[in-house]
C-alpha cells in the first residue's frame, strides 16, 4: 500500500468486505448468487466504481511500472496498444506470451519516468492512429457499399430502359435515337424518359451483350405483352429503386 494509506479486507465464504480511510465499508462478490440474495452486495468487476474507488486506494501516485497502455476511442471504434518500456525506447507486447517473458526478465525496478512518459504518448498516439485507421476503412467501405447500390440501380434502369424502347418496334440497333424520338414527343412517356435520362447521365452506352439480349427477349414475347410494356410499369419501377438514393 502506499504510505499512509490502511485497507482492511474481510472475507467470508465468497464475499469480500473491504473499508478504509476515506472508503466507505463495501461488500463484493463475483457470484451471481450472493448478488441476488443480498442487493447491497456490489458486483466484483472492473467496471464497478466501488472497484474503481478500491484501486485507488492501492495505487501510489508515482507508482510506474514497464507496462503501458494506450487507448482511443471515437464513436464505435476503439484501439488500445501495449507497449513495455526498456532502456532505449519501448517495444510492443502482443500476446501474453510476449507479456510473461518480460515480466520473467523484470528486475522489478520502476522505468525512467521521461521514458515511461514518452512511450505513453507513443502508445496513445498509435492507438489514435490505429482507430484513424479504422474509421477510415469504414468509410471506404460504406462509400463502395453506396456505390455497389447505385450501380445495380442504374444496370436495372438501363434493362427495363432498353425493353421499353425497343418495344417500339424499331429494333434496337439505334436505341438512342428511340430514346431521343420519345421523350421529344411529350406526355407521361416522355416525363419518365426524361427521368432515366437525368439518373443514366445522358444517353447511355448500350454494350452488344444487352442488345444481343434483349432482341432474343423481344422475338420471345406476344404481341399483347410487348404492348404492356408500353405502358411503361416496369420502366417506372426501375425509376423508382430506392438503390438511387444511396448518396455516394
Amino acid at each position: 500500500l502506499p504510505p499512509g494509506s490502511r485497507l482492511t479486507v474481510r472475507r467470508k465464504g465468497t464475499r469480500f468486505t473491504v473499508s478504509g480511510p476515506g472508503l466507505k465499508k463495501t461488500t463484493l462478490s463475483a457470484r451471481v448468487e450472493d448478488l441476488e440474495r443480498d442487493h447491497e452486495v456490489v458486483p466484483l468487476t472492473p467496471h464497478t466504481e466501488a472497484v474503481h474507488k478500491i484501486t485507488r486506494q492501492l495505487t501510489w501516485p508515482w507508482d510506474r511500472h514497464p507496462l503501458v497502455i494506450g487507448s482511443y476511442q471515437q464513436g464505435p471504434f476503439r484501439s488500445s496498444v501495449a507497449i513495455w518500456v526498456e532502456a532505449g525506447g519501448g517495444s510492443p507486447v502482443r500476446t501474453l506470451g510476449e507479456l510473461r517473458e518480460r515480466l520473467d526478465k523484470w528486475s522489478g525496478d520502476p522505468p525512467d519516468p521521461a521514458a515511461w512518459l514518452s512511450v505513453q504518448k507513443a502508445a496513445d498516439a498509435e492507438a489514435r492512429r490505429l482507430v484513424k485507421e479504422m474509421e477510415a476503412l469504414a468509410d471506404r467501405r460504406y462509400a463502395g457499399g453506396l456505390a455497389a447500390q447505385r450501380a445495380a440501380a442504374r444496370e436495372r434502369l438501363l434493362r427495363e430502359l432498353a425493353r421499353y424502347l425497343a418495344c417500339w418496334g424499331q429494333g434496337v440497333d439505334d436505341l438512342n435515337g428511340l430514346f431521343y424520338t420519345a421523350m421529344k414527343k411529350g406526355g407521361p412517356a416522355a416525363l419518365r424518359l426524361l427521368q432515366a435520362y437525368e439518373l443514366l447521365g445522358g444517353y447511355p452506352e448500350w454494350p452488344d451483350e444487352l442488345r444481343t439480349e434483349i432482341q432474343a427477349w423481344l422475338t420471345s414475347i406476344t404481341e399483347n405483352h410487348r404492348q404492356a410494356r408500353l405502358l411503361g410499369k416496369e420502366l417506372d419501377a426501375a425509376l423508382q429503386d430506392p438503390r438511387w438514393k444511396a448518396r455516394v
